[in-house]
């Protein structure tokens, strides 16, 4: 009986060594800091994106591959999530996914006609986190502890809460999430 227990035990231990780790390569462990600071301007191209929000990112790539060469630059790629999906039933999820387009590139975009919206924020004072993208898990660490520290700033600031942009600059290996300040309507504050 002492044999089980112990083989229980370091087996218990082992499974929370591996949670642990599994949480740390998500970057659950990441330290950050909720700021007020200006940024933009970004320009983009989006498509409208419906149901669970793991699906954006078939989105982005679609979009990321026919746009990349074609007389634009994508600098990154960007998903808006209206809804958290802690809280809404995956059916009635809603987003924009696309990529974001070089600033010296935007003077194209009338020229070329793409089945896609565009989405323009000025620059504008935004609360914004910057973390290091580790992996595809380092999303899990932003659904998790990212947007609720942002929602809970925003609360303790007196703000409304918007809905969240994450922008993925993979070449600089960089996420910024940003919550736009002081627009009504969320269905307009990232156009």
């Amino acid at each position: 009986m002492k044999r089980f227990l112990s083989y229980t035990g370091l087996i218990l231990v082992f499974l929370i060594a591996i949670a642990f780790g599994a949480f740390w390569y998500a970057g659950i462990f990441t330290s950050f800091s909720v700021t007020e600071i200006e940024v933009g301007p970004y320009t983009g191209l989006y498509e409208n994106v419906y149901g669970d929000h793991s699906d954006a990112s078939e989105v982005r790539n679609k979009i990321y591959k026919e746009l990349n060469g074609d007389k634009l630059t994508v600098s990154s790629v960007f998903g808006v999530y209206f809804e958290e999906p802690e809280s809404t039933p995956k059916g009635d999820l809603m987003g924009y996914a696309g990529c974001m387009i070089a600033h010296s590139d935007t003077v194209h975009l009338d020229d070329l006609r793409y089945p896609y919206e565009t989405l323009r924020m000025k620059r504008n004072k935004r609360i914004v986190v910057d973390i290091r993208y580790e992996n595809n898990l380092t999303q899990l660490a932003g659904m998790l502890r990212i947007h609720p520290a942002m929602r809970e700033y925003a609360e303790i600031k007196g703000y409304q809460v918007k809905p969240i942009m994450e922008i993925y600059d993979l070449p600089n290996q960089r996420i910024r999430y940003i919550m736009p300040l002081g627009e009504a309507n969320q269905a307009k504050v990232f156009k």
